[in-house]
């Protein structure tokens, strides 16, 4: 019942034009809710945010993958940007539930789009790829995304 649900909405939304809007502002929204959730990560009521995190998985994975979709547009910049910050907040929900190779998958693509990304965007998404390649035992990888994380953190002065 409720894929029928759904597929009827998608098809309202595409017969009346607002698929793209809706489908941003989907993005949008899972991107402040893992910004907030990244704040709340470490504190008491970690299991409680983790868990959260985890009943939402298929809403972060469409909002992960349609801005990769849009940010392979050329003329897509802040898609490119909504891609990293969103896949750069997930890091300890991907790290602490062992979706090592989801979130790597999701980052290296995130990364090969992210031209004119703010350097600050970047190099978080940059130090999560390396955790996630690390706890995979990919040292190699690891290093490089490191050691570029560091760098562009060295230029912020951060």
């Amino acid at each position: 019942m409720l894929h029928t649900i759904r597929e009827y909405g998608l098809e309202a939304l595409a017969s009346a034009g607002e698929m793209e809007s809706t489908r941003c502002a989907h993005a949008h929204y899972y991107l402040r809710l893992s910004e907030d959730v990244e704040l709340e990560i470490g504190g008491p009521e970690q299991a409680a945010w983790l868990e959260r995190l985890e009943r939402e998985h298929d809403n972060l994975r469409a909002g992960l993958q349609w801005s990769l979709e849009q940010a392979e547009d050329e003329e897509a910049g802040q898609h490119r940007e909504i891609a990293l910050r969103l896949a750069g907040t997930l890091h300890m929900f991907w790290w602490a539930l062992g979706h090592w190779s989801e979130g790597r998958t999701f980052l290296e693509r995130a990364l090969a789009a992210s031209e004119g990304v703010t350097p600050s965007v970047r190099a978080k998404a940059l130090y999560t790829a390396a955790n996630l390649a690390f706890v995979q035992s990919d040292y190699e990888q690891a290093e490089t995304h490191s050691s570029e994380s560091l760098a562009l953190y060295r230029e912020l002065e951060d």
